[in-house]
């Protein structure tokens, strides 16, 4: 009887064991993606920097753009009065 015991106590033990191994490997599984989402959080927030920027680049664009239409509308207005000088 006292050989069942310690062979059920041994058992026991081997399968804490398990148990200890398998809580280890996931808490290294757990330090890993903490530490990608950690990387992917850092490059989602560079991202978001460079999409502002380039929709802040795009407006100025836009802005440029506009200022050139108007410039040319008015040029192409002074070259039609001086046409009708002639």
């Amino acid at each position: 009887m006292d050989e069942k015991i310690l062979e059920l106590l041994q058992e026991m033990q081997s399968r804490f064991d398990s148990i200890d191994n398998q809580l280890i490997d996931l808490k290294e599984g757990q330090e890993e993606i903490k530490n990608k989402l950690d990387l992917t959080y850092n490059q989602v927030a560079r991202n978001m920097e460079g999409i502002t920027e380039a929709s802040e680049k795009i407006d100025s664009l836009k802005s440029d753009i506009n200022f050139v239409e108007i410039a040319t509308s008015k040029n192409w207005n002074e070259i039609a009065k001086l046409k009708a000088i002639k």
